[in-house]
């Protein structure tokens, strides 16, 4: 019998790339089953609002204008700030005390994470995102100028991906699969593996065919559900973000 599993988890997920989303632009996405816009502000600030407009119900991605600090609807130009607040109606002196739901955002190297919960709680104590330049506790501190940005030239996507974002979880250990899905020579050591509070963490060692000997080693930091950190301690320190959020 197959698992059911949810598809409404809670934690943070990546929803969007900073680079996607310039000062004054709007645009529209679609997670967890809920129709979301996106937008930047004139002087820079990120915001994320369900979508559709409480008066007539355009969806505020499509066709919606940023003025300052807010965005208007492309029907009849309400404003909506970046904190959800009604804050013009054209055509009449007072607005509405209605807002529209802001979303928790966390937006970190050129990524946007959005905090969600079913049960519609703000961001959980112990559940904040490390950082994945310095947040490897095995590793020296690296600096983020010392590695290439992922949008838009290193970025890999797939959508429509029918994955359970908890399979990110259960990779955070799984080092049998490298040999027959990535084509290692040989199958990957599992060094260790921890859970520290709300995080699994895991450490892999690659060996060589000529030695035997480990010759690179791998650390993983998954700090949410559907989110996982993988670094690279070798010849090449990459540092990568693996991520599925569900989209409905």
């Amino acid at each position: 019998m197959a698992l059911q599993f949810s598809m409404k988890p809670t934690g943070w997920f990546h929803i969007a790339w900073s680079g996607e989303i310039a000062a004054g632009q709007a645009v529209p996405l679609k997670y967890f089953g809920k129709d979301l816009v996106a937008f930047r502000s004139e002087g820079g600030e990120l915001a994320v609002l369900d979508a559709h407009c409480h008066h007539l119900g355009a969806h505020l991605g499509h066709g919606g204008k940023v003025h300052g600090d807010a965005v208007a609807c492309p029907y009849h130009g309400w404003r909506w700030n970046t904190q959800g607040q009604n804050t013009l109606i054209p055509y009449q002196d007072n607005v509405i005390r209605k807002p529209l739901r802001k979303w928790n955002i966390v937006e970190r190297w050129g990524m946007v994470f959005l905090w969600h919960d079913p049960a519609g709680g703000p961001p959980r104590e112990g559940w904040e995102l490390p950082d994945i330049f310095t947040g490897i506790p095995e590793l020296p501190a690296a600096e983020a100028a010392d590695f290439y940005p992922c949008w838009p030239d290193a970025v890999v996507n797939k959508p429509g991906e029918p994955l359970h974002p908890q399979m990110v979880q259960e990779n955070v250990c799984d080092s049998t699969h490298f040999r027959h899905t990535h084509g290692a020579p040989l199958d990957p050591e599992l060094l260790w593996f921890r859970v520290d509070g709300t995080r699994f963490r895991a450490a892999m060692g690659f060996k060589s065919p000529k030695t035997r000997e480990i010759a690179l080693r791998t650390y993983a930091l998954n700090p949410s559900v559907g989110l996982s950190f993988f670094v690279f301690d070798g010849r090449f320190p990459y540092r990568l973000v693996l991520s599925a959020t569900p989209v409905d």
